[in-house]
C-alpha cells in the first residue's frame, strides 16, 4: 500500500509556517516547476492530496493570494481562526437589560459590537464597567479579546415616607427606630 498522510482534509484551512518562503510547485515533486513562493503566515485551503513523492507528503493548496499549487506538508499547519467571547451582565439584578448587536456566541477579531442598556421601570442607566467604560449608551466595543461588560443602573424610586436615609458614606445609626 502507498502511505498517505492524514494531517489535513480536503477543505481544511492551512497556514504557512516555514520561516523563509515556501515553494509552490505545479506537480507534487521536487522536480515540479516552482510557480511561486508563499511567505510565512500565508493562509490557504487544501484542494487535494496527500501525495507521497521525494520522501515528502505534498498537498495541493489554493492560497488566499499569490501562486496556488503543491506544497510540502512539513511547512503547513491547520489554521483555526481566533474568536472571542462577550459576557454581559447588569447591576443590580433587575435594574435593566443589556443587548449586543450582532448577538453571537463568539466573535472574530476586530468585530464591532454595539451594546445597548435598557433600564427597567424606576431605574436609569448609569455607566459601563469592565470591557467598556463611560456612560454613552449605546456604545460600540471592538472584539480584540474576551470581554466581560456590566451595565450599571441606578434606582429612581424615592425612599418611602418616614424612612431616614443617611448621607452618603455614613452608617445608619442603631437606636431602635428604623
Amino acid at each position: 500500500t502507498i502511505p498517505t498522510s492524514t494531517k489535513f482534509l480536503i477543505g481544511d484551512r492551512v497556514q504557512v509556517t516555514r520561516p523563509t518562503d515556501l515553494n509552490v510547485r505545479d506537480l507534487p515533486s521536487l522536480l515540479g516547476t516552482i510557480l511561486g513562493l508563499q511567505p510565512f503566515g500565508t493562509l490557504g485551503t487544501i484542494l487535494g492530496g496527500s501525495v507521497l513523492a521525494d520522501n515528502y507528503f505534498w498537498w495541493n493548496v489554493n492560497y488566499d493570494s499569490g501562486a496556488d499549487g503543491w506544497s510540502v506538508e512539513d511547512w503547513l499547519e491547520r489554521y483555526v481562526a481566533a474568536s472571542y467571547t462577550l459576557n454581559l451582565s447588569v447591576n443590580p439584578a433587575g435594574g435593566g437589560t443589556v443587548t449586543a448587536s450582532p448577538a453571537q456566541l463568539t466573535y472574530p477579531p476586530g468585530t464591532l459590537v454595539t451594546l445597548t442598556a435598557v433600564p427597567a421601570a424606576n431605574y436609569t442607566f448609569s455607566n459601563w464597567r469592565g470591557g467598556a467604560s463611560g456612560s454613552v449608551n449605546p456604545i460600540t466595543v471592538t472584539m480584540d479579546g474576551n470581554k466581560s461588560v456590566t451595565a450599571n443602573f441606578t434606582s429612581t424610586t424615592p425612599p418611602q415616607p418616614g424612612t431616614w436615609v443617611p448621607p452618603l458614606g455614613l452608617p445608619r445609626p442603631r437606636f431602635g427606630i428604623e
